[in-house]
């Protein structure tokens, strides 16, 4: 697989990832609108087409009517406001029809000329079952809604939430490892704190199903409570956690308070660890040139505050080896100049210029120290 081939598909999973997230949006919307059971059919092909005349209008109405939330919530509603409610629903199914031609059209592309490893197929594969599986979660969540009681399951409702989780970040992990092969992080830790994360998501899902919201409207207390009296009412006691509101909302808010103090706590710990060898690698790397400059000027803590620091010009005669040093020091220590002897020639030291005196080069000296105050 090419590098163009890998940032095609990764830019093709992040449209998906971003159409499935509209579709949540869209369905949160619905659900807030009480337009979920305004279409009572199910047609996955001819439900694309929306109502083009009246005649049409009139027979979804009168399925509508026959249904109880009309009966028991919306009795007296007109067509107009019945075309209200039908629109969300309308838009959040064909939402999921795009997101599935999206999906499966480029993939079969990709399929067919032979773009994909093996591996990464099979795992695009199963994202397509997933989205299969929503749909059909979608449809079974919906006829729970159409009996006696006008109110969807809390748990097909979690579950279709969950489903629509699951497909976005299967497909951010793919688009992510084609992006960056091998750079991924699998640390137990982020992985249990993503699986808090959507245990939180369900439990809201849980708290939406139950209406529990509008029970316990007050924060950071429960109506007064930090754990409400009606926490464990419902025998057996297992029953609180799906059918009790108190207890789902209080579950709900315990799973935020532990967030709000691990996300914190896992930010610190891998604040410093973002790549192999961390953020401060190269500042580690630099610590031996940095220990050998502050030998050169004298170590900080012997010096008080302003007092200035002499840095040599030249390397430190520590850092020499022996016998360059005492090359050095035999140098130095040579006079400034040798004269001629009769018969030798001259040499550059002594060199003579016509009209001048003879031009000796000035003996070398050590290197004067820059004084500066230290930091």
């Amino acid at each position: 697989m090419t590098h163009t081939d890998r940032r095609a598909m990764a830019a093709w999973l992040l449209l998906c990832a971003a159409l499935v997230f509209a579709i949540v949006v869209v369905g949160g919307v619905t659900r807030l609108t009480r337009s979920g059971l305004s279409i009572v059919e199910w047609q996955p092909l001819i439900g694309a087409i929306p109502p083009l005349s009246a005649g049409d209008w009139e027979a979804l109405f009168a399925k509508y009517r026959a249904t109880p939330e009309y009966k028991l919530v919306n009795l007296g509603m007109d067509l107009e406001g019945f075309k209200r409610i039908f629109w969300w629903e309308y838009f959040h199914r064909l939402l999921g029809r795009v997101v599935g031609l999206v999906y499966l059209l480029p993939f079969l592309w990709f399929l067919v000329r032979r773009r994909i490893e093996r591996p990464l197929a099979w795992k695009l594969w199963g994202v397509f079952a997933l989205g299969a599986l929503q749909g059909a979660l979608g449809w079974y969540m919906v006829k729970s809604g159409l009996v006696d009681d006008p109110k969807v399951s809390q748990f097909r409702l979690t579950a279709h939430l969950g489903v629509a989780l699951a497909i976005i970040a299967a497909q951010l992990w793919l688009a992510l490892e084609l992006l960056r092969p091998g750079a991924g992080s699998r640390s137990r830790f982020a992985v249990a704190l993503a699986g808090l994360v959507f245990l939180m998501a369900l439990s809201g899902a849980m708290v939406a199903g139950l209406r529990a919201g509008a029970a316990y409207n007050t924060f950071p207390l429960m109506n007064g409570h930090l754990v409400p009296p009606e926490v464990l009412t419902l025998e057996p006691w297992w029953r609180n956690f799906g059918y009790n509101m108190a207890t789902v909302q209080l579950v709900h808010r315990a799973i935020f308070w532990l967030l709000a103090l691990l996300v914190p706590l896992a930010w610190w710990a891998r604040r410093g660890r973002a790549r192999p060898g961390g953020c401060q690698a190269p500042l580690r790397a630099a610590a031996p040139a940095r220990r050998r400059c502050r030998a050169r000027r004298g170590t900080p803590s012997a010096r008080s505050p302003g007092q200035p620091c002499a840095t040599p010009a030249t390397p430190a005669r520590a850092s020499r080896p022996p016998r360059a040093r005492q090359r050095i020091d035999a140098r130095r220590a040579a006079p400034a100049a040798v004269p001629r002897q009769a018969g030798s020639p001259r040499s550059r030291r002594s060199r003579a210029v016509p009209g001048r005196g003879p031009s000796r080069q000035p003996a070398r000296t050590a290197p004067q120290a820059v004084l500066r105050p230290c930091a």
